[in-house]
């Protein structure tokens, strides 16, 4: 008997090749006519690859978390608040709350899933958007919607 693990690897048009997912396997083994062969292969427990944050690298002064702290609004998710807190922000959208960290001054990861976020800033950095991006692509799109916002 072999038992182990293998991952899953897909190739869009145009796109790098991507880890999409993993399962367990045993294959069995017989030893037949003088020769070891296969007798039967099992693949079970299929599933996504579990999400390992980004090393944290950058730290950014609070002044500038600061400048994305605030409430946003989407058309599909509605409300998005984002806090400071300590060298970090929180993101809350209704029951969902997500520990944000810079990866540059204006580009954040989650540490629970495969989340990054932009903050699209105006002149003065203060956020106007918040663009999120789910396992590589954009899937929802913020306006800054607090006072702070509309007193530019």
């Amino acid at each position: 008997m072999l038992s182990g693990r293998h991952r899953f690897y897909v190739q869009e048009r145009d796109k790098a090749e991507r880890l999409d997912g993993q399962a367990d396997f045993t294959t069995v083994w017989k030893f037949a006519d003088g020769r070891w062969r296969m007798h039967r292969v099992l693949s079970y427990a299929h599933g996504p690859v579990p999400y390992t944050p980004p090393p944290r690298t950058t730290t950014l002064p609070v002044a500038v978390l600061q400048r994305y702290a605030g409430r946003y609004r989407s058309p599909r998710i509605g409300i998005i608040q984002i806090a400071v807190a300590g060298d970090h922000l929180t993101l809350t959208a209704g029951s969902f709350i997500a520990t944000l960290y810079p990866q540059s001054t204006t580009r954040f990861f989650a540490m629970e899933r495969d989340l990054r976020f932009d903050f699209e800033t105006n002149g003065d950095g203060l956020s106007k958007t918040l663009v999120v991006y789910e396992n590589g692509v954009v899937s929802e799109r913020a306006m800054r919607d607090d006072p702070a916002a509309r007193e530019e």
